[in-house]
């Protein structure tokens, strides 16, 4: 591989923040998936949860970028399965290059993240913040982002000013409560009109209880999300 950009080896050269609850001996996660080739990223809070985090601090950046790019052609956790199928629906896939994956934050925490005091948190996606937006930045061919549940659409909100609205198409209907669907743009001076953001304030993966999560739930999320993207979002 060409070498790291600064600004990404800036960012994994970064010491490990104990005091904000990282992970010790974790590197950053740059990314799941090589930004590079994608043309949508979907977006989380930080790679928090089974199977998140990066091992081993003492890889060095073109390690860790290797490692972060190449995730999808190892085994990936089942944590991403029901975004693939959205993405699917929006001609896009993880495991074929097209789609990656981009968190907040890029440190992995312990305890887990909805357990880190509130104050840590905000200081984490501070931090990030910048990096975030450069790698949206340097990475042009990335298209849409796909914000999964209402923290991430709070975020980007606060960080990047995007303002929500919700779309008319259809809500999903989950088993415990529905599911509107949200449109907004995250503006950059090298993008004109801003990147598509399609949002939903359900979290596919936790939000059983709160929303009701089913596949069938999952199923109508994405085509409601391919044809919202199809349609020019």
């Amino acid at each position: 591989m060409s070498e790291v950009p600064d600004y990404i080896r800036k960012r994994i050269e970064r010491p490990i923040p104990l005091e904000l609850c990282a992970r010790p001996g974790f590197a950053p996660v740059i990314s799941d998936g090589d930004p590079c080739k994608a043309c949508i990223a979907t977006v989380g809070l930080n790679p928090s949860g089974e199977g998140g985090g990066l091992p081993d601090a003492g890889l060095s950046p073109k390690e860790v970028v290797r490692h972060c790019n190449e995730y999808f052609q190892r085994e990936a956790y089942s944590w991403f399965k029901p975004l693939e199928q959205i993405l699917n629906e929006c001609g896009a896939s993880y495991f074929e290059g097209s789609a990656c994956h981009l968190d907040l934050v890029k440190w992995s925490t312990h305890p887990l993240w909805r357990k880190v005091p509130r104050h840590i948190r905000r200081q984490l996606l501070r931090d990030d913040q910048e990096f975030f937006k450069g790698q949206l930045e340097n990475n042009l061919n990335i298209k849409l982002l796909l914000a999964n549940g209402a923290g991430v659409m709070r975020e980007l909100k606060r960080a990047f000013g995007v303002q929500f609205e919700q779309s008319e198409s259809e809500p999903v209907h989950f088993a415990v409560r529905d599911a509107y669907l949200f449109t907004g743009k995250l503006r950059l001076p090298q993008v004109k009109g801003g990147v598509c953001v399609i949002g939903w304030r359900a979290n596919l993966q936790s939000d059983h209880g709160v929303y009701g999560v089913t596949n069938a739930g999952i199923a109508a999320l994405a085509k409601r999300v391919g044809e919202l993207y199809r349609n020019g979002c």
